[in-house]
């Protein structure tokens, strides 16, 4: 039997496996001050020793094995920002919404409640497993739920933050209203979290078709009511922001090929534990945090040669490259989907949810209602229907 925790406990192999997670190659001090080289925003200058203790972390530095995009890179080889990068964006982000709404007058935040905005936003991804939302699946614990424990456990992370920090950051990730401003600034439609990944995905995927300003929209964020909102004359950011949001839905999030093959990800890995030659009941912070989407990979090419003729299989097509990848759909009505019970290995139902994508309402237009009715190409990207597919590997 294969258990995870076995496989990683080796620290040596490990760092072998992770590669160059460790490498600051995109980081470097200039006296007081750390530099960033950020694919999206240029140099960031990180300022807080603090932010930047957090960063040189392990736990950190791992999220550079985590890939934003997932299994899209086997389709554009440019998918490959990680969840590094990203939580140091939404870092950026935080500071400079803060820092607008500050100079309108809009809100006043001391320095302790901004370092808790700060580390919250760097921290907010920590919890992620290799391929992110299929690991998920698989171990049926969420990353938050992850994110928490490491806060909580990792020795390095336990040095640098206080009891109260750590306390406060986790009460932010679960929403339990204690830093109410914080939340909406991070985890809200126009927040810090979901303007950088959607500009960074956007970048990584090389659609040119579409695209949006993260400075001009924050530019002309507002505070009102205990929301943030956007002012009239940013309504054209938005709408651009929008319809970025539904292009990535649509050509990269779920693009029936990265779908397939998050399909078959999931499969790999609940038949790998099937057979007892993955333990996912034994995974602890120390070895979750020696996960990332490279040590996943080596697994399963190991599995290619499997004796278990299913895994073997499921193994093979998942690790094949895009241009011999083959598979078939069919789109179904949601009466065909509900009607259909399928327990063969090699074809599984899929539900789109268009949520991820679609705008559902909830932006306002400062001292005005929601953005969609003053907005006719708002409406276009209004939420649509659900869409229902059968999918067969061969």
């Amino acid at each position: 039997m294969l258990v995870y925790s076995i496989l990683m406990r080796n620290n040596k192999e490990n760092n072998r496996l992770c590669g160059i997670i460790f490498s600051n190659s995109k980081i470097r001090k200039v006296g007081s001050e750390m530099k960033v080289d950020d694919r999206v925003r240029g140099v960031l200058n990180v300022d807080e020793s603090l932010i930047q203790q957090v960063i040189t972390t392990k736990a950190f530095q791992r999220l550079k094995g985590i890939k934003q995009l997932g299994n899209s890179y086997f389709f554009t080889n440019t998918a490959t920002n990680n969840r590094f990068e990203h939580s140091i964006g939404v870092y950026e982000n935080m500071k400079r919404i803060i820092s607008v709404l500050e100079c309108k007058g809009s809100i006043k935040l001391n320095d302790d409640i901004k370092m808790l905005a700060y580390v919250s936003a760097l921290l907010h991804d920590i919890g992620h497993g290799p391929f992110s939302h299929a690991f998920e699946t698989i171990t049926n614990v969420h990353h938050e739920t992850w994110t928490t424990n490491v806060i909580m456990e990792d020795k390095e992370l336990n040095k640098l933050l206080d009891s109260d920090m750590k306390e406060n950051v986790i009460s932010i990730y679960k929403h339990r209203g204690k830093f109410p401003i914080i939340e909406e600034l991070l985890f809200s439609q126009l927040g810090a979290d979901k303007l950088d990944y959607h500009a960074r995905d956007l970048s990584a995927s090389k659609i040119d078709s579409v695209s949006f300003s993260i400075d001009d929209l924050i530019s002309h964020l507002e505070w009102e009511s205990g929301k943030l909102v956007i002012e009239a004359s940013g309504v054209l950011f938005v709408e651009q922001y929008l319809h970025v949001r539904r292009t990535l839905f649509l050509q990269v999030f779920c693009h029936l090929n990265t779908v397939a093959k998050d399909i078959l990800l999931k499969k790999v890995l609940l038949r790998a534990h099937q057979i007892n030659e993955l333990d996912i009941k034994k995974i602890d912070v120390d070895s979750f945090l020696s996960m990332n989407d490279d040590s996943i990979h080596y697994l399963i090419q190991g599995w290619k040669h499997s004796e278990d003729s299913i895994l073997k299989q499921l193994s093979v097509l998942y690790m094949e490259p895009k241009e011999t990848f083959r598979f078939q759909y069919e789109e179904l009505t949601r009466k065909e989907f509900e009607s259909i019970n399928t327990h063969h290995v090699f074809e599984v139902l899929y539900k789109e949810n268009p949520a991820y994508g679609f705008y559902k309402g909830g932006i306002r237009i400062y001292q005005q209602s929601d953005i969609y009715h003053f907005s006719s190409s708002i409406k276009e990207v209004m939420a649509t229907k659900e869409r229902y597919f059968k999918f067969t590997f061969i």
